[in-house]
């Protein structure tokens, strides 16, 4: 087992992934940049949404790595957590982990971290939250 380098470990935020005839990807609603504008409830705070999506797509590495996936806000309080299970990687074919948090709800603005764990091995990307 060979574990992908931080860089190959590429990162997208959208409201929703469907597989496509051919093994495609179909992405709807991208966030480009890393950022979400949130509605805001009465109080000023985050208001949740139906979904939010993460996919990462692993172009490094090769080997079967036990994956795991969790959201953090920036005190490193954990938000949400799964566990994905398996991902295969082989020499030459990108993996992808798609996880959609439904709903999506975070009591604070800011930046937040989405961290993808395989065996162990924590990759962290980061987005923000912002009020629309």
């Amino acid at each position: 087992m060979i574990p992908p380098k931080d860089s190959a470990v590429r990162f997208m935020l959208c409201d929703e992934v469907r597989l496509e005839h051919g093994n495609k990807l179909a992405i709807l609603g991208f966030f480009p940049g890393g950022g979400v504008n949130l509605p805001t409830n009465k109080d000023g705070e985050p208001e949740a949404v139906p979904a939010l999506t993460f996919i990462f797509l692993i172009e490094d590495g090769e080997g079967q790595f036990e994956a795991t996936f969790q959201i953090n806000d920036e005190a490193e309080n954990t938000l949400f957590a799964s566990d994905i299970g398996l991902i295969q990687k082989n020499i030459g074919i990108p993996a992808v982990a798609v996880v959609r948090v439904a709903p999506f709800k975070s009591k604070i603005w800011g930046l937040h971290s989405a961290n993808i764990y395989l065996s162990g091995r924590r990759y962290t990307k980061e987005f923000n939250l912002s009020p629309a």
